[in-house]
């Protein structure tokens, strides 16, 4: 998994979805329980039985209570076909609680709010446009109709509408969906959250389509008064480059943690792992070993690695390099970006770099081969690449 530090929005679908992604792991821990704890375990049943019409205080400690038998029930029972069974009922009460205390009138408004979220996120997953069309219709009716409500349920429509395209494998009606979200995020800009969100589900499931989709918001972003806009339209020109990375020559240019400059050229006709990382990132520090490792056993036959740190505590990543002896040079983002006299490409920015670790490949020909390079397709890739290397 790797680390991200920029919190990126996201509609809860589905079963696991639903209880977040802390808790998919806890089944893992039922691994070193002993048997007497996973036969001694009996499922409280109460957890499913969720009473309608309740006040807002009643639909809080329901769902407390679920989730934390949830999370008792998969330590305790190694048994996946078990826990299939349990979730899928857990992810049907916890519809009813939020459901239900979306349009509690006792519940403060952030609770409200989060339960709509939720709640019709659900629906889209479900692909049920008519309860859909009828909240929406209930939020227009209201006297003073909440903006963020409204968004919400906007989000979730064309969520759903995604869903539908994606499922029935139209690039047409992706591009044509994306040309309707683009239209109305020129007409209001604050529609630009759910605009990124739905444009980058897109492309993350249909190349061809997000390709198309991305151009026109980066044209049309781009030409906008909007600094808002402005601003996605860069981001989405970032992805774009990322997405089209593979097979194409890269960018990278800054300075090194010693100060000299990286000269790109230098590594021309060697494969190039390039580490985007940080000391600070558990995930990055635990791919570490994995490269030090193919980095011993092919280096001589024309495998480099060249660092791009993140860190911006510059002493912290000295006496790191310093401690691990990292024998390849790193470079600096904080050093490159802060350059005196220099205006060096913010390359995460640039390719729309926004979780670590990333790890991207080059050919000798200094083309990308790949931008997920780790663990074992690091190890496969140098493989296919060095094949005389035993």
């Amino acid at each position: 998994m790797r680390f991200t530090p920029i919190a990126l929005g996201a509609c809860l679908l589905g079963l696991v979805v639903s209880f977040g992604s802390a808790n998919l792991n806890l089944g893992q821990s039922a691994l070193f329980a002993d048997d007497s704890a996973m036969q001694a375990f009996v499922l409280d049943e109460s957890i499913f039985n969720i009473e309608e019409g309740r006040n807002a205080q009643y639909y809080k400690e329901a769902e407390l209570k679920l989730r934390r038998e949830i999370s008792r029930f998969t330590s305790a029972v190694d048994d996946v076909q078990a826990h299939a069974r349990v979730l899928i009922r857990a992810n049907e009460s916890l519809t009813t609680i939020f459901r239900n205390l979306a349009f509690c009138a006792d519940a403060e408004r952030v609770e409200r709010n989060r339960a709509l979220g939720y709640y019709v996120s659900r629906l889209a997953a479900l692909g049920d446009v008519d309860a859909l069309i009828k909240i929406r219709a209930s939020e227009n009716s209201r006297e003073k109709p909440d903006a963020e409500r409204l968004k919400i349920v906007e989000t979730s429509f064309a969520t759903e509408r995604v869903n539908q395209a994606v499922a029935e494998k139209n690039p047409k009606a992706l591009v044509a969906l994306g040309d309707e979200i683009i239209g109305a995020t020129l007409a209001d800009p604050s529609k630009a959250g759910m605009c990124r969100q739905m444009i980058e589900r897109i492309a993350s499931v249909n190349r061809e389509a997000g390709t198309v989709i991305y151009a026109k918001a980066i044209k049309q972003f781009g030409a906008s008064d909007s600094a808002a806009l402005k601003k996605m339209a860069a981001t989405f020109a970032g992805q774009k480059r990322f997405a089209e990375l593979v097979g194409n020559e890269m960018v990278v240019e800054g300075l090194y943690l010693d100060g000299s400059e990286i000269n790109w050229e230098d590594y021309r006709g060697k494969v190039v792992l390039i580490d985007f990382w940080a000391t600070w990132c558990g995930p990055c520090v635990s791919e570490i070993p994995n490269v030090l490792k193919l980095y011993s056993k092919y280096r001589a036959a024309g495998f480099e690695v060249l660092g791009y740190s993140l860190d911006d505590n510059l002493e912290a990543l000295k006496e790191f390099e310093k401690e691990k002896n990292l024998p390849w040079k790193t470079a600096s983002r904080k050093m490159s970006t802060e350059a005196k006299g220099k205006q060096y490409i913010n390359v995460t920015e640039y390719y729309d770099i926004t979780s670590i670790p990333t790890m991207i490949l080059v050919g000798r020909d200094g083309k990308v081969i790949d931008t997920d390079a780790r663990g074992a397709r690091l190890k496969q890739n140098l493989e296919k690449l060095f094949p005389s290397v035993n």
